[in-house]
């Protein structure tokens, strides 16, 4: 699109009065020029081609033309003033996005610090368990020693009472026999 010289000298001073009212305009150089161009061209205005305002003979003219630029002006201000209405809108959907977002951190963090503390601890709980398994193991491969051992005492013991009985019953054993055969001798020297 052809921008004349007369559009853009508006456009410059549009820009440079507006400027100081609202420092923060968030249209570019190309988008206002490009609002201005159409609406001069809806309104009519006409234009020489060396670029200036064809030169207006008639008074009602040249105040037609300086109210539309007012006119100009007061959209041009109003569309600045709504687009920084919607960038300060913009700024307040991301401050209270990232202050939400830095209170989920922060509770997320404080969770996590909990939850580390927590596995720190149930170690340290496990470590001694641990531990007092280890002891216990210990203790119970002490207790088997000394079961081992009065079992095989007992066993001793036992086959020591066999072995006595044994000897015991052989001796009676002999002593019937010997009974008996006493008897038998007696009945055959009667």
């Amino acid at each position: 699109m052809k921008v004349l010289q007369g559009e853009k000298d508006i456009f410059d001073d549009l820009i440079a009065s507006n400027a100081a009212k609202a420092p923060r305009a968030t249209l570019s150089k190309v988008e206002m020029t490009k609002h201005l161009s159409s609406d001069v061209r809806k309104s009519g205005r006409a234009f020489n081609m060396s670029g200036g305002p064809r030169k207006q003979s008639d008074s009602s003219t040249e105040d037609d033309y300086i109210n539309e630029l007012e006119e100009e002006n007061k959209r041009l201000k109003s569309l600045m003033e709504y687009k920084d209405y919607e960038l300060q809108k913009k700024k307040k959907e991301e401050e209270f996005g990232f202050d939400c977002f830095s209170e989920l951190r922060e509770k997320f963090d404080l969770s996590l610090q909990e939850a580390n503390q927590r596995i720190k601890e149930l170690e340290y709980q496990l470590n001694e368990k641990n531990a007092d398994m280890e002891e216990l193991q210990i203790e119970l491969g002490a207790k088997n020693d000394e079961i081992c051992k009065f079992e095989e005492k007992y066993r001793t013991i036992l086959e020591q009472k066999d072995a006595q009985s044994k000897k015991e019953i052989e001796e009676l054993k002999q002593k019937l026999t010997t009974h008996s055969n006493d008897i038998v001798d007696g009945y055959k020297a009667e």
